[in-house]
């Protein structure tokens, strides 16, 4: 199993990547770090530019030498560093997943208090929109602990099927346990046992959470079970569905100490 992790060399950053570590250990995987950086227009504009390349050449290098030295801390864990140059961060980050085989990408994520976080935050966010294999996003005073329960939030869409696949085979690495919420006003048990049949019925239990905040009802099942991990799926279907799905993980990843781990359908 390969694990990619970007980093941006922030103190939240560097902690997160210590969770990546730890999780290492329990899949038995390798981590890849890498890091995306570019020249800004103001500070290209202060460069002549017949030394832009020369420029980026050199940050480039002080950038793989740091990656470098933080690898060096986990030498039975990461396997390689790369730095890659690219004005869109997330896509950079997307496509190394996609063209390189990765199977995670976990990389840190802040609470949106100023412009800087929300820039830093924003690439966390793009990267769980578009990436084609899963992403767990850590928060920043998330610290790790065994994964042992993982709750999985759906609406009881049978189209699910493939990130119920992927989160059934990453708690088989973890020998973690399933546990089904949906987050409701009106309980509709007809939809829980439609879905038991149509899932293949992984999971340790159902649960409905009455409340009429998403977030708020999955942060209350997250913190009354015990919860280690919170699972959510993103679809690809309408657009709207789709960006609902994501506001959701957003504000979970940016309002618990939990980690988010993310599909795609």
């Amino acid at each position: 199993m390969k694990i990619l992790f970007p980093t941006d060399f922030s103190d939240n950053s560097l902690k997160a990547l210590e969770y990546a570590v730890a999780l290492s250990k329990q899949l038995k995987a390798q981590i890849d770090i890498m890091h995306v950086f570019h020249l800004g227009l103001e500070e290209a504009g202060r460069i002549h530019p017949q030394r832009i390349s020369e420029e980026i050449d050199k940050r480039r290098n002080g950038c793989t030498e740091r990656l470098e030295q933080l690898a060096a801390q986990y030498p039975n864990h990461v396997n390689k560093v790369r730095v890659d140059y690219g004005l869109f961060v997330a896509q950079e980050i997307i496509d190394v997943a996609r063209t390189q085989g990765h199977d995670f990408i976990i990389m840190g994520t802040k609470g949106e208090h100023n412009l800087m976080e929300k820039i830093l935050g924003s690439v966390t966010s793009t990267t769980m929109m578009q990436a084609s294999c899963p992403v767990m996003a850590i928060p920043e005073d998330c610290t790790f602990k065994t994964i042992e329960k993982i709750a999985y939030a759906n609406d009881f869409h049978p189209q699910h099927a493939k990130a119920v696949g992927q989160l059934v085979h990453f708690a088989k690495a973890l020998d973690a346990s399933i546990h089904f919420v949906h987050v409701n006003k009106k309980e509709n048990t007809q939809e829980i046992e439609d879905f038991q049949l149509t899932s293949g019925n992984p999971f340790k239990d159902f649960s409905i959470v009455d409340n009429d905040n998403v977030v708020d009802g999955l942060k209350q099942f997250v913190e009354t079970r015990d919860i280690d991990v919170v699972a959510l799926f993103i679809p690809k279907r309408r657009l709207w569905e789709k960006l609902f799905h994501f506001s959701i993980s957003k504000e979970m990843s940016f309002q618990t100490n939990h980690p988010i781990l993310v599909f795609q359908e």
